[in-house]
């Protein structure tokens, strides 16, 4: 029997695509050939357990791997499925240990061509980012939320604020969201490419698609570490399988 040797690289692919498809069983199996890419593979493995809220499954690979807590991003995704879970506490104990370790998360980059060719750059709360576009993602929130039952996911929210609508507010300020609302400000049907550093939350994903129930005429293209994402008419290309 002929045995296919996989590169790493499409090992991860495969457990990103299982992960996506809630067949956690299979992507584990290919997270356990990684040998040297061991917090990537299971960083992609983790973010299928938050997709089908499995902290069980959490515990038992922080448990067998202690290196995940020495991640930044492992850790966030591990403390997530806790806060989904109902797990607070553990959520809370993770948060205070990555503030001991000093782990931070990369923030957020986007970036995103407008129609004269400008290419404009901004961060999670970018402050530089103009009034118009900030309002324009404020107005589809309420557009979205009244007609298209969106509903903000603070769960993908990483610091810790005084109410609901704080959080709210900062989850709106994610640099995709930004990059889109300025994109939305010029006039025309032109197709919108965003390119960011990170993979795109599930809040910003379900934010975007529901967004372009609201500009049928205009596609929407996010490309992020893990794959490109196209919006048109409230529906996703990756078909839901985020």
């Amino acid at each position: 029997m002929n045995h296919i040797v996989m590169s790493e690289e499409l090992l991860i692919s495969m457990i990103d695509v299982y992960a996506r498809s809630n067949n956690l069983e299979k992507a584990e199996h290919y997270a356990r050939l990684v040998k040297k890419n061991k917090t990537l593979a299971w960083t992609a493995f983790l973010a299928g357990c938050k997709k089908v809220v499995d902290y069980s499954t959490v515990r038992r690979i922080r448990k067998e791997f202690p290196f995940l807590e020495k991640d930044a991003s492992a850790m966030v995704l591990m403390s997530n499925v806790a806060a989904v879970a109902g797990e607070y506490g553990e959520k809370d104990k993770m948060r205070e240990m990555m503030d001991e370790r000093n782990l931070k998360k990369i923030p957020g980059v986007s970036y995103v061509v407008l129609q004269n060719g400008q290419v404009h750059r901004y961060t999670v709360e970018d402050e530089k980012v103009p009034k118009k576009a900030i309002d324009m993602i404020d107005s589809i929130y309420f557009k979205i939320a009244e007609n298209y039952n969106y509903v903000a996911d603070v769960s993908c929210v990483l610091r810790k604020f005084p109410d609901r609508e704080v959080a709210i507010t900062h989850l709106h300020r994610h640099s995709e969201k930004l990059a889109l609302g300025m994109a939305l400000t010029e006039p025309g049907n032109h197709t919108i490419d965003i390119t960011e550093n990170l993979r795109m939350c599930m809040d910003c994903h379900n934010f975007i698609e529901k967004t372009s129930n609201l500009y049928p005429s205009r596609k929407i293209i996010i490309e992020d570490t893990a794959r490109s994402h196209i919006f048109m008419n409230g529906s996703c290309s990756c078909g839901g399988d985020y």
